[in-house]
C-alpha cells in the first residue's frame, strides 16, 4: 500500500522538540494507526524518524509503486532555456540527497522535471514559482529551495563579512599600537580637534560593530541552549538597537572618509584606510540587514 502522505484519506502527523522525537501516522481505510516516539536522539542521532514506519508498512504492507513514463531531453529542454547550469545544479543535488545510512539515494525521473527514489516511494522535483523562478521541491511542502542570487552566495557573503570584519579589527587593534608607537618616538597626532574627536568616535564605531557581531556569533551558537533561547527576545531587541546605532555609525564613518579625502596633505594610506573603513562598515551594514539581523521581530 501507499505510505501515509501520499494516500487518498492517509494523514500523518510529527511533532519534533529538543528533548523528544515523535510520529504519528493514522490511515482511516485500513484501520490502522502508528505512534512512536523517542525521549532521546541516542548516540548517532536517531536520523529519520518515519524509518521504523517505513519499515513497518513494507513488512506488512508493501505496495510497489507504478512505472513512471520517462519524458527523453527534459533536462536538456531546461538546459537550452539557459538553465544549464540549474539543470546541472538540480542534478547534483538529487545525488546528494541522503539514506540514514549515509548513502546517497538514486533518483529516477517518471514525469517532466518529476523524480522518484529508485526502489523506493520518496519523489524530488523542479518547477517554477508565480515569478517564473526554478525551485527544487521535495515530500515536505516546507522545504522549498531557491537558487541564490550573486549577492546572496556564500562566496559573495564571505567577501564581504571578510574584508568588513578584517578592516574594522585591524582599526581597533591598530588604534593603541599606534598611539604607542607615536609616544615611543615623541611624535604626536598633527591633527585640528574637531578632526581628533571625528577619529575617536570613528573608533568607537568600530568596537560597536565588533561588539554586535560578537554578540549574534554568542547567541547563535549558543541556540540548542533552552536559556539561550528564553532569553533570545531580549538580545534580539539589544542588538537591533546596537545595529541602527551602528548604521548611524556608518555614516559618520563615511563622512570621515568623505572629509579625509578632501585634505591636502594628508597621508595617502591614512585616506585609502578611511575609504576602506567606510566600504567596509557599508558592507558590515548591508550584511546586517540582508540576514534580518537588524530587527525587532519577535514572533517567528
Amino acid at each position: 500500500m501507499k505510505r501515509p502522505g501520499t494516500a487518498i484519506g492517509a494523514s500523518d502527523t510529527a511533532a519534533i522538540t529538543v528533548l523528544f522525537h515523535s510520529d504519528l501516522h493514522d490511515i482511516p481505510d485500513i484501520g490502522v494507526g502508528f505512534f512512536v516516539s523517542y525521549n532521546s536522539a541516542g548516540k548517532g542521532g536517531i536520523g529519520d524518524r518515519a524509518m521504523l514506519f517505513h519499515g513497518f508498512l513494507d513488512r506488512y504492507y508493501p505496495y510497489t509503486p507504478p512505472a513512471g513514463q520517462i519524458v527523453a531531453g527534459t533536462c536538456d529542454d531546461a538546459a537550452g532555456r539557459g538553465r544549464n547550469r540549474r539543470g546541472r545544479r538540480r542534478r547534483h543535488q538529487l545525488g546528494n540527497i541522503q539514506e540514514p545510512n549515509g548513502e546517497p539515494l538514486k533518483f529516477e525521473e517518471i514525469a517532466p522535471y518529476l523524480y522518484r527514489e529508485r526502489h523506493g516511494q520518496s519523489k524530488v522535483g523542479v518547477r517554477k514559482d508565480a515569478s517564473g523562478n526554478w525551485q527544487f521541491q521535495m515530500d515536505y511542502p516546507f522545504f522549498i529551495f531557491q537558487k541564490a542570487g550573486f549577492f546572496e552566495s556564500k562566496y559573495f557573503v564571505y567577501a564581504v563579512l571578510t574584508f568588513g570584519i578584517g578592516v574594522v579589527l585591524l582599526t581597533v587593534l591598530l588604534w593603541p599600537v599606534a598611539a604607542m608607537a607615536r609616544k615611543h618616538y615623541g611624535k604626536k597626532l598633527d591633527l585640528p580637534p574637531a578632526d581628533l574627536r571625528l577619529r575617536f568616535w570613528v573608533r568607537m564605531v568600530c568596537l560597536l560593530f565588533l561588539a554586535l557581531l560578537a554578540g549574534w556569533a554568542v547567541a547563535l551558537s549558543m541556540a540548542d541552549d533552552f536559556a539561550v533561547l528564553n532569553g533570545l527576545a531580549p538580545l534580539i531587541v539589544l542588538f537591533g538597537i546596537l545595529a541602527i546605532v551602528c548604521t548611524l555609525g556608518m555614516v559618520l564613518v563615511c563622512y570621515n572618509a568623505f572629509r579625509c579625502c578632501g585634505v591636502n596633505g594628508r597621508w595617502i594610506w591614512t585616506k585609502l584606510h578611511d575609504l576602506s573603513l567606510a566600504l567596509a562598515c557599508v558592507g558590515l551594514v548591508w550584511f546586517l540587514f540582508t540576514w534580518n539581523l537588524m530587527n525587532f521581530r519577535l514572533h517567528f
